[in-house]
């Protein structure tokens, strides 16, 4: 073959180029292709290795590093020594009861104080500011437009109070309260001033009246229809709105409207009275109006366990918003204090919490007040539940006698040594029953009672609380009595 490639050249080149791409794609050594005989031996010594060896076979072989080989685990001791256990705490037993029942301890009356988070700038007299301050006009009505008679008792209760007609004004003034207390100062300042026919007030106009029921709908719901409703839930409702509509204003934010604000020196000590003002306060704290009706009342428990007494006290203090309200059932005003305050045993679904047991368990529970506020409104409950053929109960209104004094001192009717009385000046009346009747307002205004009926005013020269409420019958019901201490002392503490 090679002779005949030396002789024909063209077939040797072309046997050169067939050699060198068949000795390139089997991985023949080149050689091969000018020593033909070694290919078949070749091929034999080396064709398992070279069908089943890849390219990276070629890299030279890198010397593997030994695997560091795992410590063989400790081996564990012929015996496991003892451990010694911690012996766990036992719980300390409840102390036995005692052998005899001792008589329920009775918690001292605590002498009044200021309260929590009060400035000393609020510690004024409120009489003197009072008598510095307008008193509420003489009697004027107020015109009736559909079911309206609750709500124009309502507000004829808060226009005699002196405080709550100068605070509604005041914060008038400075633009505050939104539309419910634009309306309810519109009304007083009719009140005020109304428009005379001859020597005879007009009555307010029935428009006043019914702006200010949609302005209270607006944020309660109750009151947004023309239906008949409870004059004592209104006024409750109208005197929350005011107090809400302050919450979102800082102490700074306050402050700066009063001394922006043109106001008399005794407005500006109302409001400080009030807790509206508070130059020493912190900046960023909310306001908290707070007109001194409330009530501050402790409460005693005194756990029973075995059956008898614990001698632990658990007290806490509750401040109210609202009227102090009691039942009708005693018969008169002393009676039903009385009651309220008595020590009662709460035990079944009405046991509390003692902490000498962490659990719940019979207690008794006692009452007292502390302190008093300057304007005490009660509200009647003249409400009790009459069983029906259906054996659902049906509430009634209850139209039995309840007699109440026009003075009493406190500390006869509250266990108080305070030495302080309080004179009535006005209560809020129903006639009808629960399902609807008619509410009227009878005030003594100027030292005289006069009976304001919507917006007819009558004068009652020979006034008689004993002849004219509770008298058994659906015609005249006192519902809420209020009371005005006449004493001077500081504000509620």
């Amino acid at each position: 073959m090679i002779v005949v490639c030396i002789i024909v050249p063209p077939l040797g080149l072309i046997y050169a180029i067939v050699t060198f791409v068949y000795c390139w794609i089997k991985r023949y050594p080149i050689r091969l292709m000018f020593f033909p005989f070694m290919h078949r031996a070749f091929f034999l010594e080396n064709q398992a290795k070279l069908e089943n060896t890849s390219p990276l076979d070629t890299i030279p072989d890198v010397p593997q590093l030994p695997k560091p080989q795992p410590e063989p685990p400790p081996s564990p001791p012929d015996t496991i020594p003892d451990v010694p256990q911690v012996p766990k705490p036992q719980p300390e037993p409840p102390p036995s009861p005692p052998d005899t029942i001792p008589d329920v301890p009775q918690v001292p009356p605590s002498p009044p104080g200021p309260i929590p988070n009060v400035s000393p700038e609020s510690q004024l007299n409120l009489g003197s500011i009072l008598d510095a301050l307008p008193k509420p006009g003489g009697p004027v009505g107020i015109q009736r437009i559909g079911n309206t008679c609750y709500a124009i008792a309502a507000v004829q209760c808060i226009y005699r109070n002196q405080l709550y007609m100068n605070a509604v004004l005041i914060l008038d003034k400075l633009g505050l309260g939104g539309d419910v207390v634009t309306s309810l100062a519109t009304i007083f300042k009719y009140l005020n001033n109304p428009n005379m026919d001859g020597t005879t007030p007009r009555p307010c106009p029935g428009e006043f009246i019914q702006n200010l029921r949609r302005a209270v709908g607006r944020h309660e719901s109750t009151f947004a229809d023309e239906n008949q409703h409870d004059c004592r839930e209104f006024s409750i409702s109208l005197l929350d709105l005011i107090r809400e509509s302050f919450g979102a204003l800082t102490q700074s934010e306050a402050n700066a409207l009063v001394e922006r604000a043109s106001l008399t020196q005794p407005e500006i000590d109302l409001l400080r009275w009030v807790g509206f003002y508070r130059p020493n306060a912190h900046a960023g704290t909310r306001i908290c109006v707070d007109f001194g009706d409330y009530t501050l009342v402790r409460y005693c428990h005194t756990p029973i366990l075995g059956g008898q007494p614990y001698p632990i006290l658990n007290s806490y203090l509750e401040q109210r918003d609202v009227p102090y309200a009691l039942s009708t059932k005693e018969g008169n005003l002393q009676a039903a204090i009385k009651r309220d305050l008595q020590q009662v045993l709460m035990d079944g679904d009405n046991s509390l919490y003692c902490p000498a047991i962490a659990d719940v368990c019979p207690t008794i529970q006692k009452k007292e007040f502390i302190d008093l506020p300057p304007f005490l409104r009660i509200y009647l409950k003249r409400h009790r539940k009459e069983p029906t053929k259906t054996g659902e109960p049906n509430l009634q209104k209850d139209n039995r006698r309840f007699s109440f004094p026009s003075c009493f001192d406190a500390s006869s009717f509250f266990n108080l040594n305070s030495g302080e009385h309080y004179t009535l000046q006005g209560t809020s009346c129903h006639c009808g029953t629960d399902d609807g009747g008619h509410w009227t307002f009878y005030g003594k205004i100027n030292g005289m009672w006069y009976c304001l009926n919507d917006s007819f005013v009558t004068a009652l020269p020979n006034f008689s609380i004993e002849t004219l409420f509770g008298d058994g019958t659906t015609k005249m019901n006192a519902m809420e009595l209020f009371y005005t201490r006449t004493s001077s002392d500081p504000p509620p503490s």
